[in-house]
């Protein structure tokens, strides 16, 4: 995770330095001004673009307002926080205890004591603050509200990637199968019958014949016959591309008195697994009419 932190320099050098080795320890990347000017008056614009940039807000404040750069009417920590705010990135904010002793030269007065003042309150008011009253108490809270965060992006990671797997699949099932059950007889050895199922293929692709029936003494085949060719039009009925014969079926449902049993019951539902969730519906609605025939 990408973590930025936002601070005034001169008298937090020693803060940043502890927060950066803490998390760096954990494997975060870190954007800070330290990457390329160890000062207050750094570019507003790289550190905006950096702040953008970043997965996560790290802001720590105590004493001092900060450099306001030229055209701006407010500290680069504060247009860091603000940048932040209005990318919609997550904010952790830190801020010095009152009570915490700090030195006199690093508290700032006049125009820049009121604003840091005033900016310290709305913080106050607009997020839930941790207070740090040293360097080491500043890393231990920077580093456990992070990796708070940090398993919180990852559990809402994994809860998005359940939601997505979750509505691929239901998005297949109302797209319906488009083989239903197996072929009740192994057809990996079948030879020979080419003019019969040529026949059976040239009838399957001709939308004006609604049943063809497979007529013959026992033990002649029938099933067999009829096996081979559907198993061999499966892949059209996969994929959605004629075979070489130029036929093409939308889908093979089996059924078997042997296995499935036979009956209009099952046609119904096997035919309804077939169809996408709305033809689906509409199926089983006239299925389930009590004044039909």
């Amino acid at each position: 995770m990408k973590v930025y932190i936002s601070s005034t320099y001169a008298d937090l050098t020693e803060h940043r330095s502890k927060v950066y080795e803490k998390l760096r320890s954990l494997g975060h990347d870190i954007a800070r001004m330290e990457d390329y000017v160890a000062s207050d008056e750094r570019p507003a614009d790289k550190c905006i673009a950096d702040v953008q940039s970043c997965d996560l807000y790290v802001g720590i404040f105590a004493w001092r307002y900060g450099f306001v750069p030229p055209g701006h009417d407010r500290s680069i920590t504060e247009l860091e926080y603000c940048a932040a705010t209005e990318a919609g990135k997550p904010r952790l904010i830190f801020l010095v205890d009152e009570a915490a002793p700090w030195p006199r030269n690093q508290i700032e007065g006049g125009t820049g004591g009121q604003k840091i003042e005033q900016l310290r309150a709305e913080l106050a008011t607009n997020h839930v603050v941790s207070f740090f009253k040293n360097a080491e108490d500043l890393a231990r809270l920077v580093t456990l509200a992070v990796a708070q965060r940090a398993q919180q992006r990852l559990d809402e990671d994994v809860a998005g990637l359940r939601t997505q797997q979750a509505g691929e699949q239901r998005a297949r099932a109302r797209e319906g199968e488009r083989v239903v059950n197996l072929p009740p007889i192994e057809v990996a050895r079948f030879a020979g019958r080419e003019v019969e199922q040529g026949d059976l293929r040239r009838f399957l692709a001709d939308a004006g014949v609604r049943l063809v029936s497979v007529v013959g003494r026992g033990g002649m085949g029938k099933s067999a016959l009829a096996s081979r060719v559907l198993a061999a039009l499966e892949q059209t009925a996969r994929t959605g591309v004629p075979d070489a014969s130029g036929t093409r079926v939308d889908g093979v449902l089996y059924l078997s008195s042997r296995s499935t049993g036979i009956d209009l019951d099952r046609i119904y539902s096997g035919v309804q697994r077939l169809l996408n969730q709305k033809e689906a519906d509409t199926l089983a609605a006239q299925w389930a009419r009590t004044d039909a025939t």
